[in-house]
């Protein structure tokens, strides 16, 4: 047993799970999504986002004054979608952003379509949204790939 002590003492294991041999303690729940800085902007009334925004350098302030309009400007059921968007997890935020890369390389005429869609599903509940995209006419609409960027997106999208 002190050869078992001494290895994990060298290897940098927790000696108390060597010495009790038992199984690793359970992980604490995870702590909640730590609000990323332009969404503690946000809540800040302007005196609050000037003050906040005096230590920042001048390109980087100009960057986040411009994100900070743009969010001020969206309607509230755009607001309603980032907000959703946010409370996606992160491998589901990048999905949707690599759908939306992905979407921006579509003729012009395709990319219609998938907004077209996606704008019909607004609203429509998740079995719907799920029976209108396994249906034949709407597999004869989209490609394969168009299918699968309006799954990805559709998550986003519903009201």
């Amino acid at each position: 047993m002190p050869w078992l002590l001494l290895f994990c003492v060298i290897a940098g294991f927790s000696t108390d799970l060597a010495l009790a041999g038992e199984k690793r303690p359970p992980k604490p729940p995870k702590p909640p999504k730590a609000e990323r800085p332009i969404e503690k902007l946000e809540k800040m009334t302007p005196a609050q986002r000037q003050k906040a925004l005096e230590r920042v350098p001048p390109e980087r302030r100009q960057n986040i004054e411009r994100r900070l309009d743009h969010l001020d400007k969206l309607s509230p059921e755009e607001k309603a979608r980032v907000a959703r968007f946010r409370e996606l997890s992160p491998e589901k935020q990048q999905a949707v952003r690599q759908a939306v890369n992905q979407m921006t390389n579509l003729p012009p005429d395709r990319q219609r379509s998938v907004r077209s869609e996606l704008r019909d599903m607004r609203g429509l509940p998740e079995p719907e949204r799920k029976a209108r995209m396994n249906s034949a006419e709407f597999r004869g609409r989209f490609s394969p790939h168009e299918r699968k960027l309006i799954e990805k997106l559709s998550d986003v999208v519903p009201d």
